[in-house]
């Protein structure tokens, strides 16, 4: 059931979590953005799930306050960089925001200045730090401290991107859409002049596993990389995590005529709504919200 209770395993209660990244503190713990219950919450390496950041109430915030005092606003997305600064979009107020745990401050980073966030979904860190944003306007921005740019032509290809991943090795940056074109698309920052390309999918919507350009998605919400670059796409319109590996894409878990949600993660495995997902290289899984 749907609730805010901290506790151990299945004692504890989440409202909407929409996506999680592992804690690179411990590489182990989870953190959860929390998104009904306006919080940020860690699931601890003992399964303890306890609030990390937030009150409980939604609120606009100055550039800079302590962790004790911040109001969230329906969280929607989170990553952690190598140092365990944690960044969050705070959806209500189109910003994305930073947490530093050794300061015990959370601050601006970037969104309410030009390129602005308009509908911002989640985040990805790239090899140099920077910020990447899904933004469900048709937007893929990336973010150097304040300073952003737009990667991609919003009018073309892109609809309603929700997810976003960067290789970890070659730096590709992979997008999840659940709009009118549903699929995974790839942009190459490398190349000299790089587009946004459909990478698996259809474009039309279904079920169907099998070659990338072959396979259907639904609603492609989330997508997470392995380091050995196994990629997993959290598709809630099929209630599946979703495979992509040596060119084929295969459902892994999830049953979509069911509405139960059991804590599974095998093949017809009971999945609600699956809406972010994250890699978990210390245990060579991913886990999915």
């Amino acid at each position: 059931d749907a609730g805010h209770v901290n506790g151990v395993g299945t004692e504890a209660r989440f409202d909407t979590p929409k996506d999680l990244a592992v804690d690179t503190l411990d590489g182990v713990s989870i953190i959860v953005a929390d998104m009904a219950n306006n919080r940020l919450r860690i699931i601890g390496p003992d399964g303890t799930v306890s609030d990390l950041v937030g009150t409980g109430e939604q609120g606009l915030e100055p550039e800079v306050v302590s962790i004790a005092e911040a109001k969230i606003s329906q969280p929607t997305g989170v990553a952690v960089d190598p140092n365990g600064i944690i960044y969050y979009v705070d959806s209500t107020a189109w910003e994305i925001r930073k947490v530093d745990r050794t300061a015990g401050t959370v601050s601006y980073v970037a969104g309410i200045l030009e390129p602005f966030l308009d509908d911002p979904q989640r985040i990805a860190l790239d090899a140099n730090g920077r910020i990447l944003a899904a933004d469900r306007t048709g937007k893929v921005l990336r973010y150097d401290g304040e300073a952003g740019e737009i990667l991609n032509d919003p009018s073309f290809l892109l609809n309603e991107p929700t997810g976003i991943a960067v290789h970890p090795l070659d730096g590709r940056i992979f997008i999840a859409d659940v709009g009118f074109a549903p699929g995974i698309y790839v942009y190459d920052p490398s190349l000299e002049d790089p587009v946004v390309e459909l990478f698996a999918g259809t474009g039309l919507p279904g079920s169907v596993d099998g070659p990338l350009l072959e396979a259907e998605f639904t609603r492609p919400c989330d997508i997470a990389i392995l380091p050995n670059g196994d990629m997993y796409v959290t598709d809630d319109g099929l209630r599946r995590v979703r495979k992509i590996s040596d060119g084929m894409v295969t459902a892994v878990a999830g049953d979509p005529t069911s509405d139960l949600a059991l804590d599974s993660i095998i093949e017809f495995s009971f999945l609600r709504f699956p809406a972010g997902v994250a890699a978990w290289p210390a245990h060579g899984e991913v886990g999915e919200s």
